[in-house]
């Protein structure tokens, strides 16, 4: 018959649970998207913030500005008010973050306006990340691997251009 005391049976808890918080990795991280259009009028530069945390975090974004250049909004998967900030909550292996861009502004109707936006590769958390077409995810990949480039260019006029960047385990 196996006797254990307080002392030991302690440890052993003890063992168990720091073996079990050692293989529960968590890293939050945060990355500022940057966006700069042309200077024509009004507002021109803005940003986004994406990232990972333990809670979610959601910051509305401010109302949009009766004259712009050029706009970057992020998109919620409802659809509903555009966001400044969106931190996800790190529940999943697969995480999407759906941005708006309008490169052409409403104050020139002009189809071949440029926006470029821009990011810190260092400042994304471990996994992988690449930029897609489109809103869903499922669009063409347009930069396959977002810690290895610092900025895209985006071509249009007065128009909302969707774009996803996809984060997966590596």
């Amino acid at each position: 018959m196996i006797q254990l005391n307080k002392k030991s049976l302690l440890m052993s808890v003890m063992s168990l649970i720091i073996i079990f918080l050692s293989n529960f990795t968590y890293a939050s991280w945060n990355v500022k998207i940057n966006s700069e259009g042309e200077n024509k009028k009004g507002l021109y530069k803005n940003f986004v913030i994406i990232g990972v945390d333990v809670d979610q975090q959601l910051k509305a974004a401010p109302p949009r500005p009766p004259i712009f250049s050029s706009l970057l909004r992020l998109i919620p998967y409802d659809w509903s008010s555009p966001l400044l900030k969106d931190i996800k909550s790190q529940d999943d292996n697969f995480i999407q973050w759906t941005l708006a861009v309008n490169p052409g502004g409403n104050i020139i109707n002009s189809s071949q306006s440029k926006t470029i936006l821009s990011w810190n590769p260092e400042s994304f958390g471990d996994g992988h990340f690449e930029l897609r077409q489109g809103w869903d995810g499922s669009g063409e990949v347009i930069i396959s691997d977002m810690k290895k480039t610092t900025n895209f260019e985006v071509t249009g006029g007065n128009e909302d251009i969707y774009f996803t960047i996809i984060m997966r385990e590596e």
